[in-house]
């Protein structure tokens, strides 16, 4: 179910701003997204001084109906407009100045240059009343679904700068939603540390299915991912179940593999390379397998410093080859060759690996 409808009692900035500890501002569901610069703030302030329409701000609202997604028992919850919501905040709560970007005032322009809130309400208190009492249009979104919601965040921003994972998954077709569907599980949102806020589990997620449907390593670059979403348009979600089972089932896998929060995730050059291994040995392995990713990672920044320190010319042991060329195509990943060369070294380490400790390394839980 997803009903999106006016916000049944409006509310101006003001209430807003005394009602803030009731809204869920991070919720594991809301897009994040870089923080604004100061002049985006300030021109943001200077178009409700100025009576300027601002874009609708969307709230998942829970006083309709109990839903999963009520993580802090709040009655709302940000989905869209959380930058434009905590600058307002921050104004009335003193801690942002006006700019010099003149309002318009009793039919002439005036400055607030450098202006706090509260030096606004001495110097020019009509202003600073329109400011408290302006009235943002906020919409409820009426869901239980997670992937709904995303959908939902897609859709609002297809008009304005959106990433190439967003807008494909706006395509027709099964495989949007099985994508938008493998990307709200909770690896996504609980263990992996890469940004999403410009679709970066879509595109994950994305992999994942195209190389459950080819059932190996493939070419995952925008183009490639595109061309799959495009040449399935025409097919139904049935034809892509056992993809997606598998996917999911890996997924869950994975979160058995690493930690909540895991600094091992932090980035994606080698997430397919790691999903591989999950999936080809995790059930039997489990957490012995990021113990050994942890080894690995040390050992390549071993050879990543001895390499340097060699360029420049100090005699030092010469890094181990295959690290030395698994460092080098890690730069670039979404190749079927780079993926198939980096699983078949991480494979072949881990079983070394796994040969020779029985326990964890040292200093390792």
């Amino acid at each position: 179910m997803l009903e999106v409808l006016p916000l049944k009692r409006p509310r101006s900035l003001r209430q807003w701003y005394l009602d803030r500890d009731r809204i869920n501002l991070s919720p594991s569901f809301e897009r994040r997204s870089a923080h604004w610069a100061l002049r985006d703030k300030q021109l943001l302030i200077n178009s409700v001084l100025n009576r300027f329409d601002i874009p609708k701000i969307y709230v998942a609202d829970f006083t309709y109906v109990e839903s999963s997604l009520n993580e802090r028992r709040t009655p709302f919850a940000m989905i869209d407009g959380k930058q434009r919501l905590t600058t307002f905040f921050a104004f009335l709560a003193d801690e942002l100045r006006l700019d010099d970007t003149p309002v318009f005032l009793d039919g002439k322009n005036v400055s607030g240059d450098g202006f706090s809130y509260i030096e606004l309400q001495h110097r020019f208190p009509v202003l600073a009343r329109r400011f408290e009492e302006f009235v943002p249009t906020v919409m409820s979104v009426i869901s239980d679904s997670l992937e709904d919601v995303q959908e939902l965040f897609i859709r609002l921003n297809l008009s304005v700068s959106i990433s190439g994972p967003e807008r494909r998954n706006a395509m027709p077709g099964p495989l949007p939603h099985l994508i938008r569907d493998l990307s709200v599980h909770e690896f996504f949102r609980k263990y992996a540390t890469f940004p999403i806020n410009r679709g970066q589990d879509l595109n994950a997620a994305a992999k994942f299915l195209l190389m459950e449907n080819v059932q190996g390593f493939a070419s995952v670059k925008k183009k490639d991912l595109d061309r799959f979403v495009e040449a399935a348009k025409d097919k139904t979600k049935d034809d892509f179940q056992a993809p997606h089972a598998q996917a999911n089932q890996t997924l869950n896998i994975m979160t058995r593999v690493f930690r909540t929060s895991d600094p091992l995730l932090s980035g994606q050059a080698q997430i397919c390379a790691y999903y591989w291994l999950a999936r080809t040995h995790g059930t039997n392995h489990g957490a012995r397998i990021r113990d050994f990713l942890q080894h690995f990672e040390l050992e390549r920044a071993k050879a990543r410093a001895a390499s340097t320190a060699r360029a420049a010319g100090e005699d030092v042991p010469a890094p181990e080859a295959t690290l030395i060329e698994y460092n080098r195509k890690v730069r670039s990943p979404d190749d079927k060759r780079t993926q198939e060369f980096l699983f078949a070294t991480l494979e072949s380490a881990l079983q070394a690996f796994l040969l020779h400790t029985t326990s964890p390394l040292p200093g390792m839980p």
